[in-house]
């Protein structure tokens, strides 16, 4: 299905992850083009050829250890990603889908794609739902500009679990680059985590939540990948961290997270 507004964003939705397909949007020309990465269709349930694109992903971002010991990155193989959801939902700007319990829904308005996760928690469990869409907004990685709003990294072992709190930021991430990092972002509430800027053809996406960190992943596992995931989220591993907001809830409690993405186009700049 196919959402779409007034300021020329297209948004492409499946049911196979409650996934973005894809999403379009003008240049400072007028002219429409893809700016996410997609997948085939006949990959999307196969994890040898889909790094989770576009996915919502639960019941938990990035690498946990579950409460038998087991190491499970995106929720592991039955994670919500690789769930085939129900489609409750549509409208010329707007979808809903469900997983059981679990929700996720588009809205699309004003140039800004708003997303709704939500979940009632089935037992005492941690809950750190995102959505996996890679951008590229015209171009090698090379060719575009990250500001991130972060005050500090999280250091990690070759698993990425962490091991010790946020380190504070000497140089800000700067593309391209290596990453597959978790950052913990600057203030609370709904706000900008950050800025993605393509400045040859003046397209930017700024990724906003309500969450307290992002996982920025630029591919780096994966050869040829020209995609940049930003990941609102809770701290990997959480649960287990002393000085990371937990993430835990008791059965029968409500789970939200709010994010979204704002779309701008750049007006040509000024040369001298």
């Amino acid at each position: 299905m196919t959402l779409a507004d007034t300021s020329g964003v297209e948004v492409d939705l499946v049911d196979v992850g409650a996934a973005v397909d894809v999403i379009r949007m003008p240049d400072r020309s007028g002219r429409v083009g893809d700016v996410t990465l997609r997948v085939a269709d006949h990959h999307r349930l196969d994890p040898e050829h889909n790094p989770f694109v576009g996915q919502t992903i639960g019941p938990y971002a990035n690498p946990l250890v579950d409460d038998q010991g087991r190491l499970q990155l995106h929720g592991g193989p039955g994670g919500f990603g690789w769930q085939r959801w129900d489609l409750v939902h549509t409208s010329t700007t707007s979808a809903t889908f469900a997983l059981g319990r679990t929700t996720a829904e588009y809205r699309l308005r004003d140039g800004a794609l708003e997303i709704h996760l939500e979940a009632i928690a089935e037992r005492t469990e941690p809950l750190s739902m995102t959505n996996h869409t890679y951008w590229n907004l015209g171009g090698p990685l090379a060719e575009h500009e990250l500001d991130l709003a972060a005050t500090g990294a999280v250091p990690t072992d070759d698993a990425l679990l962490p091991t010790g709190p946020p380190e504070a930021l000497t140089t800000p991430a700067t593309l391209p680059g290596d990453y597959d990092t978790c950052f913990v972002i600057a203030g609370t509430g709904f706000r900008r985590h950050a800025t993605i800027r393509h400045p040859t053809s003046g397209r930017r996406v700024e990724i906003w939540s309500d969450h307290p960190a992002s996982q920025l992943y630029t591919g780096c596992w994966i050869d040829g990948v020209q995609g940049i995931a930003v990941e609102p989220q809770h701290v990997p591993n959480a649960p287990h961290l002393d000085w990371a907001p937990s993430p835990v809830l008791s059965a029968g409690d409500n789970y939200r997270h709010h994010l979204g993405f704002r779309f701008v186009v750049d007006p040509q700049e000024d040369h001298p």
